[in-house]
């Protein structure tokens, strides 16, 4: 399944992440689309081996748009959509990432509830975790993970947070195996262009275990 038709449902997908082989190696992408103007006034910020998500407009601290979305935490490459990033990342050092993705509860932003998402990569495998929380209808919380030992190139898990339509989203978060674009490049612009230009805020990505190059940004 290409991206655009793994994004099909999902007009409105949120934040979400990419992570796969190229013929650049083992490569991450992670990008933020908003409804909101609050959500749309935030820039990217790479500083090494971060990213960061911040505000441009003066509004102040907000932990559910504003946070570290990447970071290296000993051997592991940790990528999401909140400030879960760097408590999973410090978890590492006493609990396997299996158990901190199932500890993840859903944002505190009713009515929506958005899932968290997160992705552990280990700088010395081929090898990836993808998890997510969502909240489903009846307020109970389920966990959608996927694991693999090896990525073959031109294939990734793509794990976005939302589906259905831009005025009514729902949770969705569900790691999914997608076709990749042979180079970084070609995949940063596809992955770009499948975003709706009226909802696109940042694209980052970078090659695993190396720095965060921040490609698009409105």
């Amino acid at each position: 399944m290409n991206l655009e038709d793994a994004l099909a449902n999902s007009p409105y997908p949120g934040r979400g992440l990419l992570i796969g082989r190229t013929d650049y190696g083992l490569v991450a992408l992670y990008w933020a689309t908003g409804r909101s103007e609050a959500s749309r006034r935030r820039q990217f910020v790479p500083r090494g081996t971060e990213l960061h998500i911040e505000d441009t407009g003066g509004g102040g601290d907000d932990p559910l748009r504003h946070y570290q979305a990447a970071g290296i935490f000993g051997t592991q490459l940790v990528v999401g959509n909140g400030r879960h990033v760097a408590e999973i990342g410090l978890g590492l050092a006493d609990q396997p990432g299996s158990t901190l993705l199932e500890l993840l509860e859903p944002e505190p932003d009713p009515p929506i509830f958005t899932p968290r998402i997160a992705a552990v990569v280990d700088l010395m495998a081929d090898a990836a975790l993808c998890g997510a929380a969502v909240r489903s209808i009846d307020g109970s919380i389920g966990h959608n993970m996927l694991s693999t030992d090896e990525f073959p190139l031109g294939a990734g898990i793509l794990l976005a947070t939302y589906q259905g339509p831009i005025a009514d989203p729902c949770g969705w978060a569900v790691p999914t195996w997608v076709e990749l674009a042979p180079s970084l490049d070609e995949q940063v612009a596809t992955t770009w262009d499948t975003l709706d230009s009226d909802l696109r805020v940042g694209l980052a990505s970078c090659v695993v275990g190396s720095l965060w190059n921040v490609d698009r940004q409105v």
